[in-house]
């Protein structure tokens, strides 16, 4: 079955269901080197016609292995024995939007701190008279500019949600793709279906201790001061000197971690 037939026969469904669109990001994280390629899965989850929740696949698992942690299900000894209970990913964060006030939310883990802030919805798009086929879908073009990089998206009237991937929405229909210019960052639809399980209200942390509200400036500071020296931000976050520690059995020391981190210089917000 493709996708416009799964599409059609959603629609279909009397009741107001809940859908879930599953997107496939190919980046460069390495402005230096942009054939060095990484990939990861995102679902967009969509929950009565009145909000949505964006979040990484691996974001999903990983916090759902902490939380068999927390509750003593999963024992610390069997998480660092088997690799299948680890989950990378290069997004830990949670995105809320409601609909009905065009609001936008994002709970995203830094450090050892989890923080919760509210993002302006202050997209600007340029609708344009290009078609195109993408996904199975008649896709129409638009452009915008979010966070230091212009991005060129391709939606389809064919699903009336005015959504997509992380805060590309707004648009009279579902995005596609959507791509920053120089194709560093290009967010691409690979699924649709009818979500028949239950869709939690929000991101429930699974670590202990609360989650910090604040804005954007502040977690973007917190962020490039990671990417840049993670052993020096969990200096800041502990209150205790990180000159020294041991990843997976190897010591290493903040110039070792640096040099490590290096290729991390493309992130998806420049500004």
């Amino acid at each position: 079955m493709n996708l416009l037939l799964a599409v059609i026969l959603c629609f279909l469904i009397p009741e107001t269901p809940n859908f879930r669109v599953q997107y496939h990001l190919v980046f460069s994280p390495d402005s230096t080197n942009i054939n060095r390629k990484m990939e990861e899965n995102f679902y967009l989850d969509i929950k009565e016609m009145k909000e949505s929740y964006f979040y990484s696949e691996n974001f999903g698992k990983s916090d759902s292995i902490k939380a068999l942690l927390n509750s003593a299900l999963l024992s610390p000894q069997e998480y660092m024995a088997d690799p299948k209970y680890r989950y990378k990913t290069m997004f830990d964060l949670f995105t809320t939007k409601k609909y009905d006030d065009r609001s936008i939310q994002v709970y995203e883990k830094l450090v050892l701190h989890q923080y919760v802030y509210p993002l302006e919805n202050t997209l600007k798009w340029t609708i344009g008279g290009e078609q195109d086929i993408i996904a199975g879908f008649n896709c129409t073009r638009a452009t915008t500019q979010y966070a230091g990089r212009n991005y060129i998206a391709w939606f389809t009237e064919e699903i009336p949600i005015p959504d997509g991937p992380y805060v590309f929405w707004g648009l009279p229909g579902l995005v596609v793709k959507v791509s920053d210019t120089k194709e560093n960052y290009v967010f691409t639809l690979t699924g649709f279906s009818k979500n028949v399980s239950q869709i939690k209200d929000a991101w429930v942390p699974s670590r202990k201790g609360a989650v910090i509200p604040t804005h954007r400036d502040k977690v973007f500071s917190i962020r490039e001061a990671n990417r840049r020296d993670p052993l020096e931000a969990l200096t800041r976050a502990t209150g205790r000197s990180m000159e020294h520690m041991t990843f997976n059995g190897e010591k290493t020391d903040k110039e070792t971690m640096r040099r490590k981190k290096a290729w991390d210089n493309n992130p998806l917000e420049l500004e």
